[in-house]
């Protein structure tokens, strides 16, 4: 007597566990007899099919069974009997490191399967091909998936046993933003001591909507969710390559960064030459006088700079401007304000400031009590109404010539 088995792979007594259902029968080589099976697992398992010779096995059960078909015998009643010992593997337990959410932006992921010798599937096969560490470690690239839809992977293993079990897991992709600094707002570089601030804004996929924050040497973020912020000169001191950051975190934790760098200028150091220590000129037309020339530094190159000379009233595009005190004919002091404003290649403004001063020449004058040796003469400087006696500081007088000289001090 013996048992026969069909359909059954691998090692006939040996199953996985939740695999397929094997159709078992006993079968006795005497036609005079009838037989039954019987199996020690759980009910469930086992199930007589077409006669009592016949039944189906059910590999639902971990553990060792036995298999038993009795026969018997028609004419005598005689009974004899076999068995065959079941052993059911359990499948083997998976699993695998992943979280539920990505962002298209995020950094490469490591996901490692917990059975060496596992492999990975999905449908972002084609980055696992790419990137495979091992057959049960790969190395998941956000940034070379599709975003916006439900990801799944597959992990797969097959023991030592031939048991093979698989386990899925999804995971959603978001579209992650793309921000940037607005160049209309923020330049390349300021000039120091200006405008003391500046607003900067950010853009989010291309439109300002008024969100993200920034920060950074120089920058002042009042609101850290408006997206506006105001880049102050007086913070930072004159320099290059000031970094200037702007981030936004939209509702899936997804977030992006965008820099800038800026630099400070420094202004350009003005300054105005010609002008006499004292400042001081006199309108004398009793003396040839030469007009003087008042020069602006750094004078102006063509196309880079310019400068703007300011004499008195007149106003000239130049960095130097001739002064004639002479033209001052009036017998009062007049005071002349100078400055001169000059522009550098990068557009950067400093001004010098000064004042000059004309005063009114001396004109002296003089009078006689009589013409004798005890008569007395008196000096008068008519420059002032009215005249007051000897206020003049320096004479020279000359018999019979009638001729003098006079001297302006200041």
């Amino acid at each position: 007597m013996k048992l026969i088995w069909y359909n059954i792979s691998g090692p006939i007594n040996e199953y996985c566990v939740d695999t397929n259902d094997f159709q078992v029968i006993g079968q006795f080589n005497h036609p005079n007899g009838f037989g039954s099976l019987s199996y020690t697992a759980p009910p469930a398992s086992f199930s007589t099919i077409l006669n009592s010779s016949s039944g189906l096995l059910i590999p639902q059960d971990v553990g060792t069974h036995t298999l038993q078909y009795v026969y018997t015998s028609n004419i005598s009643g005689c009974q004899s009997d076999t068995s065959e010992t079941i052993l059911i593997h359990d499948l083997p337990v998976l699993s695998f490191n992943l979280a539920s959410n990505f962002c298209t932006n995020d950094s490469s992921v490591m996901i490692v399967g917990n059975q060496v010798g596992g492999s990975f599937d999905g449908n972002v096969t084609a980055i696992f091909e790419e990137n495979y560490l091992s057959q049960d470690t790969i190395d998941f690239i956000p940034t070379n998936t599709t975003g916006g839809i439900v990801h799944t992977f597959t992990y797969s293993y097959t023991d030592a046993n031939s048991c093979f079990n698989s386990v899925d897991s999804t995971f959603n992709l978001h579209v992650a933003p793309t921000v940037e600094i607005d160049s209309d707002t923020l330049r390349a570089g300021y000039c120091e001591l200006t405008d003391p601030s500046y607003p900067v804004s950010g853009l989010i996929n291309g439109v300002n909507v008024n969100d993200g924050y920034f920060w950074g040497p120089g920058i002042v973020d009042v609101d850290s969710t408006d997206g506006v912020a105001q880049f102050i000169t007086n913070n930072v001191a004159v320099g290059t390559g000031y970094p200037v950051y702007y981030m936004y975190t939209d509702a899936n934790n997804c977030f992006d960064v965008d820099s800038a760098f800026v630099d400070v200028y420094q202004l350009p150091v003005v300054s105005i030459f010609g002008i006499t220590p004292s400042h001081q000129y006199c309108n004398n037309h009793d003396i040839v006088f030469n007009p003087q020339q008042f020069i602006g530094t750094p004078q102006i190159t063509a196309g880079l700079s310019s400068g703007v000379f300011v004499l008195d009233t007149v106003t000239t595009n130049a960095d130097q401007s001739i002064f004639d005190p002479t033209i001052y004919t009036s017998n009062i002091l007049h005071t002349i304000p100078i400055s001169y404003t000059h522009t550098d290649e990068k557009g950067c403004i400093n001004i010098a400031e000064d004042t000059v001063y004309v005063n009114p020449a001396a004109h002296p004058n003089f009078s006689v009590s009589g013409l004798c040796i005890v008569d007395s003469i008196t000096y008068t400087d008519q420059t002032i109404t009215p005249p007051l006696p000897d206020s003049l500081q320096a004479w020279t007088w000359t018999i019979k010539d009638s001729v003098y000289y006079s001297a302006c001090y200041s």
